[in-house]
């Protein structure tokens, strides 16, 4: 925790990281905090194995699938980093926020929508259908889609449910903007 809040700082958290590993070499949170500097250092390569190690060591837990493929879509293989998003959703298939993170891995790399994103989606809204995040995930990718009315519609209630929320605020900006409804889209932004 040291190396993280040096780093937090500016610092060089190095030094306290490397004290870490060689106290404990094993433990989930050395591991956690080494794969966090190397991802932070732009070296997913070397952050992979602590991430691996992570998912062996937690074979339940479903979230470090998902950082592993977000390390690995940081190398630039985004068809392995999917499929280690889908795994993480077969493991945790009634987790609302991987399902999310499915979705949100989906959209942002131009998967398609009606196989991928939207389901994993819609998937997400089943689990959780108060949710927020996942009304404005819904929301954003038929945004995308061009699909402005249902946009509209599920960015309204994701700022229904949490008016503070800057993201659905953008999204219904954006849809505002493509509806050519300026002085809705700058009230929100």
């Amino acid at each position: 925790m040291l190396s993280e809040a040096e780093q937090s700082l500016g610092k060089d958290g190095w030094p306290a990281l490397e004290k870490a590993q060689t106290l404990a070499p094993t433990s989930n949170m050395v591991w956690v905090e080494m794969a966090l500097y190397y991802r932070r250092q732009g070296k997913p390569d070397k952050a992979l194995p602590f991430l691996i190690a992570l998912a062996e060591a937690n074979p339940q837990d479903a979230s470090w699938l998902t950082e592993i493929g977000a390390t690995v879509a940081e190398q630039g293989d985004l068809i392995e980093a999917l499929a280690y998003y889908q795994k993480a959703a077969e493991l945790e298939p009634k987790n609302a926020a991987i399902w999310r993170a499915l979705a949100e891995f989906a959209a942002e790399n131009g998967f398609d929508a009606q196989t991928i994103s939207i389901p994993a989606a819609e998937k997400s809204l089943e689990l959780d259908a108060e949710d927020p995040l996942s009304l404005d995930m819904m929301g954003w990718i038929l945004l995308i889609e061009g699909e402005l009315d249902q946009a509209e519609q599920f960015l309204q209630q994701a700022l229904e449910k949490d008016a503070a929320n800057a993201r659905a605020k953008l999204h219904l900006a954006q849809v505002y903007l493509e509806k050519n409804n300026f002085s809705l889209a700058y009230k929100l932004l």
